[in-house]
């Protein structure tokens, strides 16, 4: 209760108190850096898959079909180097 007494007594220290925290806030917000592009690790998955029925077309066709997670693919020829 003392703390509620303190500021109906003391008005204008309370907002004195205040004014000060909000511009001490404002001037470390800029100052404070700001990074835009975060760094961030994203988890890649990788898979090699051969199959030579197919096309690259007729393989992504097929492959894009089954995978509804994914948000990006891509596609192409081998040989890959290091197989």
């Amino acid at each position: 209760m003392w703390i509620v007494r303190l500021a109906l007594e003391k008005k204008y220290i309370i907002a004195v108190m205040a004014l000060l925290v909000v511009i001490m806030g404002g001037l470390s917000i800029r100052q404070m850096p700001t990074d835009i592009f975060p760094r961030i690790n994203i988890p890649v998955v990788s898979v090699l898959w051969g199959y030579t029925g197919l096309s690259t077309d007729e393989m992504e066709k097929t492959n894009r079909a089954g995978g509804q997670g994914g948000r990006r693919a891509r596609f192409g020829r081998g040989p890959w180097p290091g197989l």
